[in-house]
């Protein structure tokens, strides 16, 4: 177990989602009390800033806040810096940090995720959404005006707007109005009137485009090489069907990305356990997917003992008829 409270799974689950997520991880070492072995405790990425780098430009230490928006409540601790090198020693009863960093060009302390090409896509895909709830919400596509008669009194007034909007506002009320007071013409201003507003069929999909562009852009920076992969519809027929472009899209993923990933964690592991004494290094199983296979096992067998049994069976019925024709 990397520490008293983690298994090795939970560990490199933790590992793995902050690379994912930030492009990079972060875990403190301890040396424990024999004075050989340490302890290694998972640090949420998000919560680690970088120190000034020294005059050699070196980061020495991190700061540590569980909050960097409420830094009063929640006052950053500075740790140390390791970086596994030969040199460095640990000392005991005191945490040091190790930052998994890769090389972002223009970026000198921190690093930026795989996907970084599809972040404003990504919030834009968020507005988006916002805009369907506020819509279904708030029913702002307004289908007409509604002109009430003149009021003085502003708290009559408000109430009779919030009587007016519990009636049609919201996703329980299918109508919306946008309602007026009419203001100057004596000859009107005891009459309420309802002018119908004429809706453009256009406008009806007016985003579904600008959707569908947003989620190719976000499915092309994570590098994924089908929809099918994550469970969308795909966009086109494969030769070989369904199966084989599941097939072939999971092989060029795993080759391209997911490998990647996964070695960015495996060399750091294989560091971890050889402070720790371990001299058998982890090598990365190849991941196994493969569709097809597994349905031709399942379907060949079946198909090819029907296949004999029908012809079992019409061979005997033609037999039969043949010895009663000798007869």
């Amino acid at each position: 177990m990397p520490n008293y409270t983690q298994t090795w799974d939970d560990f490199i689950r933790c590992l793995a989602l902050d690379y994912v997520l930030y492009g990079s991880y972060a875990f403190q070492i301890i040396k424990n009390k024999d004075g050989r072995t340490f302890s290694y405790y998972h640090q949420p990425i998000s919560s680690v800033r970088c120190s000034p780098r020294d005059e050699e430009g070196n980061i020495t230490s991190y700061w540590l806040c569980q909050d960097w928006t409420a830094v009063g409540k929640y006052p950053p601790i500075e740790i140390p810096r390791f970086g596994f090198q030969e040199e460095e020693t640990i000392k005991s009863g005191k945490p040091y940090l190790f930052v998994y960093e890769t090389y972002t060009p223009d970026l000198d302390y921190y690093t930026t995720p795989k996907y970084v090409g599809a972040l404003k896509a990504i919030m834009t895909e968020l507005e988006l959404i916002r805009y369907d709830l506020r819509s279904v919400k708030n029913n702002f596509s307004a289908n007409g005006f509604l002109v009430l008669p003149r009021i003085e009194s502003d708290e009559e007034r408000r109430e009779l707007l919030n009587n007016i909007k519990n009636s049609f506002v919201g996703a329980d009320n299918a109508n919306s109005l946008v309602i007026t007071f009419s203001n100057g013409d004596e000859n009107d201003s005891n009459v309420a009137k309802f002018v119908k507003i004429d809706k453009d069929s256009n406008n009806v999909n007016l985003f579904s485009e600008s959707n569908a562009r947003n989620i190719d852009r976000i499915v092309t920076a994570h590098r994924i090489p089908s929809k099918a992969l994550i469970g969308m519809p795909s966009d086109g027929a494969s030769l070989g069907g369904d199966g084989n472009q599941l097939n072939v899209s999971w092989n060029l993923f795993n080759k391209t990305v997911a490998t990647e990933y996964r070695n960015a964690i495996l060399t750091t592991i294989n560091k971890m356990f050889a402070m720790n004494g371990v001299d058998t290094e982890i090598v990365l199983k190849p991941l196994d997917f493969n569709l097809t296979d597994e349905q031709d096992k399942v379907t060949t067998p079946t198909i090819n003992k029907i296949g004999y049994d029908q012809i079992k069976n019409n061979y005997i019925e033609e037999k039969v008829v043949n010895e009663d024709e000798q007869r």
